[in-house]
């Protein structure tokens, strides 16, 4: 046995007089009483726009999560980069520096 989710039911047993008195539609129709359905929320909306739909798909700990890491891995190339330029041109000053002063 699987637990797949759960119902909630209500069952109201009115008078035929209340009941064409106090009128409701089917589901979210007007008039929507006894007892109000509201809209539902999380559904997908298809859209065009890439960020819509990634925000749609992925939780906001999820995009949290994936923009940390993001940053970190752009950051990390971004410091290499700076080390695999910057260290031939402090090494090549050193050297130069020691061969103008005479060894």
């Amino acid at each position: 046995m699987e637990d797949n989710g759960q119902v909630r039911i209500r069952i109201d047993i009115t008078t035929m007089e209340w009941a064409e008195k106090n009128k409701v539609g089917s589901a979210r129709e007007d008039p929507n009483t006894e007892p109000y359905l509201p809209p539902p929320i999380g559904r997908l909306h298809f859209t065009l726009n890439p960020w819509e739909m990634y925000k749609q798909m992925i939780g906001p700990a999820m995009r949290r999560k994936i923009a940390i890491w993001c940053a970190i891995f752009i950051g990390s190339i971004l410091c290499c980069l700076i080390l695999y330029y910057l260290v031939p041109i402090v090494i090549g000053n050193l050297i130069s520096n020691w061969i103008s002063s005479g060894f």
